[in-house]
């Protein structure tokens, strides 16, 4: 969306959900998302949804590092 709020695209599916944490890479990219109980990693324009890894629990709070390489989350076993 530009900053006067004309040009707003829906990025796809993996964001209609109940997040529990976004957050865009460095470059601007890709953005992680965690959403039904897992990391989504979603390209800007909503395309090439993937899962980022498989862990029990529920997995949220995405953060990506600094050299944007790696994605740090929590995971909670309730």
């Amino acid at each position: 969306m530009n900053a006067d709020g004309s040009g707003f695209m829906r990025l796809g599916p993996a964001l209609a959900w109940t997040e529990t944490g976004v957050a865009w890479s460095a470059e601007g990219t890709e953005i992680a998302v965690a959403a039904e109980d897992r990391i989504w990693v979603v390209r800007a324009d909503g395309s090439g949804r993937r899962p980022l890894v498989e862990t029990e629990g529920q997995q949220f709070d995405p953060q990506w590092s600094p050299d944007g390489r790696h994605i740090a989350f929590v995971v909670g076993l309730f």
